[in-house]
């Protein structure tokens, strides 16, 4: 019976980390080739600015909730450092913030939906 919940436990855990890395690039592409299109890559500074944050979200929600916060974040800033040396698809301001809020927002509600989050004001609120 244990070996089943094992099972069980480790298959969702798994489709979880799928959903939470599909979220991220989704997330990263509404950011750097949408909002952010600056042909630089920050994915490092996204990461340690966010080491507070994850901080303060072990201290309030635990374990579980910053550990896939951290995993959302660091393959968030996987896709990142790849990202930017796509093309923007839009410099067009408005249609930038129109597409690239729609595709910030599946992304990250996928990542919300699967534990955890990607940056300091998601930690807090």
């Amino acid at each position: 019976m244990s070996n089943v919940i094992k099972k069980i436990h480790w298959s969702s855990m798994l489709l979880r980390c799928i959903w939470m890395i599909i979220g991220a690039l989704i997330y990263t592409v509404g950011l750097d080739l949408f909002l952010v299109p600056t042909g630089i890559s920050f994915s490092i500074f996204v990461v340690l600015i966010n080491i507070p944050f994850l901080y303060i979200g072990y201290r309030i929600n635990g374990k579980v909730f910053t550990i896939s916060t951290l995993f959302s974040i660091v393959w968030m800033a996987i896709f990142s450092s790849f990202a930017h040396e796509f093309t923007p698809i839009t410099t067009n301001p408005f249609l930038g913030a129109i597409f690239g809020g729609i595709i910030l927002g599946i992304g990250v509600g996928l990542i919300i939906r699967n534990g955890g989050c990607l940056d300091g004001s998601e930690i807090v609120a």
